[in-house]
């Protein structure tokens, strides 16, 4: 067993009993989690009755439900080199030993992937939408909102929402220029900055740290 597996659990128990984002509960809270989300998707299974090392089972019902949705995600990654491509995704993926054992660790490896293709997923729609000539500004605005809960997940996820903001608004500069560009950029931006904004600020007045 992994000991951060386990500060997960108990900050899933504490925010199950009314303590959210405390590793012991009425200690106030603590920093020391800097997944947000995934404790509290944790606490859903501890309220339906996954309690104490049962708690991994439902941990690996995220994990499954979690690679499933990247998995189908990012079989639109090769569908244009041909409709057989997307086979080859599942093997690739799940042959590499340590993340597919982090996958499965209880950790929150699995659901960052899913929270990752939950940004990926409007990103690819407003790529589409672009090269039909239509509008892609609810799409741009689907990637910000599920930005907020990837970099929830894991805050150094940002990078990640830099690259698909810049890979998405050079193709929109290159289609309906810079202005519209950078809108694109904001929208998919702005809410997720926002939301590291916010957990630093909440770290600051209930911790004294940034």
């Amino acid at each position: 067993p992994l000991d951060d597996v386990f500060i997960h659990f108990d900050y899933a128990r504490a925010a199950a009993r009314g303590y959210p984002l405390q590793w012991t509960e009425g200690n106030g809270i603590s920093s020391g989690n800097t997944s947000l989300l995934y404790p509290f998707t944790l606490a859903v299974g501890y309220w339906a009755g996954f309690r104490e090392e049962h708690l991994m089972k439902w941990a690996l019902v995220v994990a499954w439900i979690s690679v499933a949705f990247f998995l189908w995600v990012a079989a639109r990654l090769v569908a244009p080199v041909g409709r057989w491509a997307k086979f080859l995704v599942p093997p690739v993926v799940l042959s590499l030993g340590a993340l597919n054992w982090s996958l499965w660790s209880g950790m929150e490896n699995a659901f960052h992937l899913a929270t990752w293709a939950l940004v990926l997923a409007p990103v690819l729609r407003a790529e589409s939408a672009l090269a039909r000539g239509r509008p892609i500004t609810r799409w741009a605005w689907l990637a910000g909102v599920a930005g907020v809960a990837l970099v929830l997940t894991r805050p150094e996820a940002a990078t990640s929402i830099a690259v698909l903001g810049f890979w998405l608004a050079h193709f929109v500069r290159k289609k309906r220029g810079f202005a519209a560009a950078l809108g694109t950029l904001v929208r998919i931006g702005v809410p997720p900055l926002f939301a590291l904004v916010g957990q630093a600020a909440l770290n600051r007045v209930a911790t004294g740290e940034w």
